[in-house]
């Protein structure tokens, strides 16, 4: 488990397989769908479900609201 900041008061707890796809996210400074496996696909819903990543224009970038 890791806990990733974000905007609010509580911070968000992600899986291990969660925050792998949210480094490699973070790494690229955003990344496109084909950039991601479709489980990595799937994990990257997730995570905007959570408020952790953004997807803006058909690309996932790291949540800063």
């Amino acid at each position: 488990m890791k806990v990733v900041e974000v905007a609010g008061p509580c911070p968000v707890m992600i899986s291990n397989k969660e925050a792998s796809v949210y480094d490699k996210i973070c790494g690229k400074q955003g990344c496109t769908k084909e950039d991601l496996s479709e489980r990595e696909k799937m994990v990257a819903k997730h995570l905007i479900g959570k408020g952790v990543v953004d997807r803006i224009n058909g690309r996932f970038y790291p949540s800063f609201r």
